[in-house]
Order: structure tokens, then sequence, then C-alpha cells
């Protein structure tokens, strides 16, 4: 049995640092989609540009306001590359990779609140449109239920690496 256990620790060690792996590869793909999403239409913004200061800013808000869930998700992967190196390092009872997992699951909700509800409706704000926009597309409605299920499961997992500490503290 504790041969079964040392052999099941071993592989989650390995499958954490596998993901890992794929972490900062997400990471890196996230952040050059960025790059290419915001800095190709900056540099004919700011240096091919005719248009006057006050278009330009508005241009640049229009372009980061649609940056900002890709933001937020870069930094939701990283906090969970975060959570697996810990992991990784056989630390499956801590509570450093929960409250990470708990926290990725939070700005991952973030993004998709943004994608769904402030760049559309600052989107029309910028135009100067007004009013309130809304996109409820079945895939964004998806991962806003993912990602939640990602919070909720990481303060479970925090959750119970208190009882395990409770139950340690009673040992």
């Amino acid at each position: 049995m504790t041969q079964t256990l040392l052999t099941d620790l071993e592989k989650a060690r390995q499958l954490a640092g596998t993901a890992q792996l794929c972490a900062i590869a997400a990471l890196v793909v996230i952040a050059i989609s960025i790059a290419h999403t915001v800095g190709s239409p900056l540099w004919e913004l700011l240096v091919e540009s005719d248009s006057s200061r006050r278009e330009q800013l508005l241009e640049l808000s229009v372009l980061l306001l649609g940056a900002l869930p890709a933001i937020l998700l870069f930094e939701a992967v990283q906090q969970l590359s975060r959570a697996l190196k810990h992991y990784e390092k056989s630390e499956f009872f801590g509570r450093e990779a929960p409250q990470r997992v708990a926290r990725a699951g939070d700005l991952a909700v973030q993004a998709m609140l943004a994608a769904m509800v402030v760049v559309p409706t600052l989107s029309r704000w910028l135009d100067a449109r007004g009013g309130f926009d809304l996109r409820l597309e079945p895939e964004f409605i998806g991962m806003l239920a993912f990602a939640l299920f990602i919070s909720l499961a990481g303060r479970i997992l925090q959750a119970a690496a208190g009882l395990k500490d409770e139950n340690d503290a009673f040992i």
C-alpha cells in the first residue's frame, strides 16, 4: 500500500511538472498574441498615424480595452503555473497551491466578465454611442462557468488543507 501511495505521489508530481511546462508554453503564446494584437496597431498608431493626439488616445484606449481579457487570462495561467510548481515539489497539502488555484479561477472569471460585459460596454462608450452591451455567446458562458468552478475548487482545496493542518495539530 505504501509503495502504491509513493507511486501515485510521484505520478502526480511528474504530471504537475508536465503541466507546468504546458503552462509556460501557454504563457508564451498568450504573450505573443497580446504583443501582436496590441503592438502592431500601436506602432502604426504612434509612428505612422497622422491623427490628432485625442484620436490616438482614443485608439490606444480601444486597443488596451480589447486586450483586457487576454491580459487577465495571462495572469490566471501564471497563477496556475505557480500552483503547479508547488505540486511539482510534492507540496500537495499546503495552503499556497490551492490559494493560487482559487486566484487563477478568480482572474479567469474576471477575464470572462470583461469579455462579456466590460469590453462591449466600454467600447460603446469609447465610440460615443453610450448604453450597455452584453455578449452572451455560449462559449463565453461555458468558460465563465468553468472559471467559476476552478475558483471554487481552489477554495475547496484551501479548506481541505486547513482541515489537514488542524488534524496534524491534534496528532
